[in-house]
């Protein structure tokens, strides 16, 4: 029902997608197939050819890829949390000799900002004094400390282990390095592969000459010149495979 419910949405809007695809290439094989078993029968000499499993393995295969990109949205939308909750809420700025912890959404370029040992580093910025070594796996993927000394970058997220130090901010928190990862993900699970939107703009013009084909291949059934020929003992194996496999296909070019 999913796939007519959504076919039929797109059908209205004038646009052709995976689900309407689905549906028209699953239907006319099951009709066809419903349509044959009761013209033929199903005993020991019917010639009938049926694809319901065709039909099936459509479904499943299509189910199962929405399924896989489900759960792969859902990993990614808990790897976003993850890195958001590394964040940290408030830094620590140094004004005129003076340390004040405040929101890190009010840090700006330019300021000065103390790290003390254990802390988590709240901007991007540069060492002014001071040195230290640094956790930078969240960054980098290296799980031994960093040294860290004068004129060093040092990165939002990213732990202080040893001594404690005053850096400069090159970054405000919303353009760090932590942020940039962040948007690039929420990127990427918002948008399309290439190929995905390659075949969205296939799909449309394809809808109606599968139309076609299904249509052409029905009759083509139902002729009674075909069906001397099929009972004359010919090797209709070509046939049977062409139909499933045009069903499939129809499928597969509109998956995401």
């Amino acid at each position: 029902a999913r796939f007519y419910q959504a076919g039929w949405k797109a059908l209205r809007a004038g646009a052709g997608n995976m689900d309407l695809l689905v549906a028209l290439g699953t239907s006319a094989a099951y009709g066809l197939s419903v349509y044959q078993l009761l013209k033929h029968g199903s005993g020991e000499h019917a010639m009938a050819h049926l694809y319901f499993e065709a039909s099936a393995v459509v479904i499943t295969l299509v189910l199962l890829g929405k399924w896989l990109e489900a759960r792969a949205k859902r990993q990614t939308t808990e790897a976003i949390r993850a890195l958001n909750a590394l964040r940290p809420e408030t830094a620590r700025l140094r004004r005129n000799g003076v340390d004040t912890d405040v929101p890190v959404g009010e840090v700006k370029v330019g300021d000065l900002v103390v790290v003390r040992p254990g802390e988590r580093i709240a901007v991007d910025g540069e060492i002014l004094e001071g040195t230290t070594e640094a956790d930078e796996s969240l960054i980098t993927g290296e799980s031994l400390p960093v040294d860290k000394a004068e004129g060093d970058s040092v990165f939002a997220g990213t732990i202080n282990q040893s001594g404690s130090f005053e850096f400069r901010v090159t970054a405000e928190a919303g353009n760090s390095a932590l942020a940039r990862i962040v948007q690039a993900v929420e990127s990427a699970q918002g948008s399309r592969a290439p190929t995905q939107r390659f075949v969205d703009s296939f799909a449309r013009p394809n809808l109606q000459l599968s139309a076609i084909r299904k249509e052409s291949a029905s009759r083509a059934k139902t002729d009674a010149h075909r069906c001397q020929w099929l009972a004359s003992g010919s090797d209709c194996r070509s046939e049977r495979g062409w139909l499933a496999g045009d069903c499939l296909a129809d499928s597969v070019r509109g998956c995401r």
